[in-house]
């Protein structure tokens, strides 16, 4: 998908299936070595689900709670991701 919008993409939404970025199944390296080859250095911006939101999370059918807070979340999906960054 990132290819196919090479030179079109203004922005990104970071998915990990509502869980810490990181920890899933998304294939990062791959991501990161492709955001290189088409050049991109827009922001990435981590979509932090906040377990205390109890009606969003009933919405959404989140039953787990990765982190205390949407802003713990965030952080330790970060810091996960910055270390599979700089080991390419």
């Amino acid at each position: 998908m990132l290819r196919r919008n090479d030179g079109k993409l203004g922005g990104y939404i970071i998915p990990e299936d509502l869980s810490i970025p990181g920890t899933g199944l998304v294939p990062w390296k791959e991501f990161f070595k492709t955001l290189k080859k088409i050049g991109y250095r827009g922001p990435l911006v981590i979509e932090a689900f906040d377990s205390g939101f109890e009606e969003l999370n009933r919405l959404s059918a989140t039953w787990r709670k990765f982190a205390a807070t949407g802003e713990e979340l965030a952080i330790k999906g970060q810091e996960n991701l910055k270390k599979i960054e700089d080991e390419l």
